[in-house]
């Protein structure tokens, strides 16, 4: 009888396969606190660039006191509550200060005035007001207070990169104001009384921005970035109360103020899409990128958000985009470029002092 031979049992392949674990490991840069920042940094260019427009459809059937007030204590019940959940330690008090110091002039004074100033004004233009930011945080960031501050220094690349931007803004920004001055009367223009206000207004937001920025980047917190957006949501809640007293009043007596009844869907969508996205999202984020970037990088916001800002007026509000736009915007392009890769962090000048080297005592002569 002819020997039979066993062969082996050979795998299949579908099980051979199953048994392949696929790893990946991403490069050593996507782990950086700098990648991260720069990420972070992305998501606040297309965050915060829709957010003018989100204000403008917002405040076109809520009133602006009423908006703001209700975006504020939207984030500070969510937040606060995450946080009671997680079982966060509560600041300090002397942190506490420096939260409601940061959210007044961040919210309060700088968002608030905003969303009043976007009643009188052309989204493009609102956003266009906004790229006066960045020299307000280089201002700031540049003094010296204190003996744990150290100021920030820019190269001259950068300084370069910024004024373009600043050029593409006026661009940008000269066709709108003239659209605002009065037509009737071309020998004495004047502008109208309430589109200067609502520029000056929106100057008051930048410089009240910036302040807080600053404020926020040189005192760093232990608490985490849920705690310190939303104690700073909460003390712009309650000074805005008052602001919005009168309209929260007509609410329970609709004879006559707000009632909202014509409050619409876009607006509500909007204010949602503010508390969402254009806070708990983004502001988080911003607070990130304050703590691992330079001010010159961090401030491009002010110059990226607009354009982006000019997109969306011209594709969902029907405002004009003009060759004199995309000339701005793309000086504006150009000049974030220049900021973001030849930022170089500030190196001492002066020579350096070689340590004076420690020459180690002799033995004690022991005493007979």
């Amino acid at each position: 009888m002819a020997e039979q031979c066993s062969l082996p049992p050979q795998a299949s392949p579908v099980s051979s396969l199953s048994r392949v674990t696929l790893q990946f490991t991403p490069p050593a840069v996507w782990q950086s606190s700098k990648f991260k920042a720069l990420m972070a940094l992305c998501a606040v260019y297309l965050i915060w660039g829709t957010t003018m427009a989100a204000m403008r459809f917002g405040v076109e059937t809520i009133p602006p006191g009423v908006f703001a007030f209700s975006r504020y204590l939207l984030v500070t019940l969510l937040l606060l509550s995450y946080c009671i959940s997680k079982k966060e330690a509560w600041p300090t008090p002397g942190e506490i200060k420096r939260h409601v110091f940061s959210g007044v002039c961040l919210f309060f004074v700088g968002n608030a005035t905003a969303i009043w100033a976007m009643q009188y004004l052309p989204t493009v233009l609102g956003g266009a007001l906004t790229a006066t930011t960045p020299f307000w945080m280089i201002g700031l960031a540049a003094l010296k207070i204190g003996d744990a501050h150290t100021p920030e220094r820019i190269s001259r690349v950068s300084a370069m990169g910024l004024g373009l931007g600043f050029i593409g803004i006026i661009t940008i920004l000269a066709p709108q104001l003239l659209q605002l001055f009065n037509a009737s009367n071309p020998k004495n223009a004047v502008l109208d009384p309430l589109a200067m206000l609502a520029i000056l207004a929106m100057l008051i937001s930048t410089a009240s921005w910036a302040l807080g920025s600053w404020h926020a980047k040189r005192t760093p917190t232990k608490n985490s970035v849920w705690m310190e957006v939303g104690i700073q949501n909460l003390s712009a809640t309650i000074l805005m109360l008052p602001f919005c007293l009168p309209d929260l009043i007509s609410l329970a007596h609709p004879s006559g103020g707000f009632n909202g009844a014509g409050v619409t869907p876009l607006s509500v969508a909007s204010l949602l899409y503010l508390v969402l996205a254009g806070t708990i999202l983004a502001m988080p984020c911003y607070l990130y990128v304050l703590h691992h970037l330079p001010i010159s990088v961090t401030s491009t916001f002010a110059y990226v958000c607009p354009i982006i800002t000019m997109l969306i007026g011209y594709s969902f509000l029907g405002e004009a985009l003009s060759p004199t736009m995309a000339f701005g915007s793309g000086m504006i392009l150009l000049g974030v470029i220049l900021v973001q890769v030849f930022q170089k962090k500030r190196r001492l000048k002066g020579p350096l002092i070689a340590p004076t080297p420690i020459t180690p005592a002799p033995p004690a002569q022991r005493v007979a």
